[in-house]
């Protein structure tokens, strides 16, 4: 698979470190939410690793909020050009170089599920490991386990 063009902002250097591809579903298995947020706040600990995701669902987003705490890289891969401006929430860990926006387009457009996919697949490409929350039959997630290599929560 040939990997779309990519902009970057921010400390690239996160992306030499070990990285774990986030997903989860937009859809919450409630089951999954205390297993997530343990493993979130563990990884957060970690300096040695970089959790590359959308953080687009809610879970996703309430391990964003425990990454940010901790002392991991985060890479955030955008469907949306590269930010002018650090959003405020991000600009300590920004400023401290623990984080990469990385941008999958050059310009503002809405983005269609064929984005989100290529997003996806973006993230599993360069992850070295995965990590799936929140998983429900037929869905993309499922597709990904079915590809290997991940842990499921």
């Amino acid at each position: 698979m040939t990997l779309p063009q990519a902009y970057f902002h921010g400390n690239q250097d996160l992306m030499q470190r070990h990285k774990i591809g986030f997903f989860a579903s937009r859809r919450v298995d409630y089951g999954s939410v205390l297993p997530m947020l343990d493993w979130a706040a563990d990884v957060a600990r970690h300096e040695d690793v970089t959790i590359i995701s959308g953080f687009q669902s809610k879970l996703e987003k309430e391990a964003l909020r425990l990454l940010l705490d901790g002392k991991c890289g985060i890479a955030m891969v955008q469907l949306r050009p590269v930010y002018k401006q650090v959003p405020e929430l991000l600009r300590p860990v920004f400023d401290a170089g623990r984080v990469l926006f990385i941008s999958l387009s050059e310009r503002m457009h809405r983005p269609t599920p064929f984005d989100a996919e290529r997003r996806s697949d973006y993230i599993a490409s360069v992850a070295d490991e995965l990590v799936l929350a929140s998983l429900h039959p037929g869905s993309f997630l499922q597709r990904l386990k079915e590809r290997g290599a991940v842990i499921v929560i």
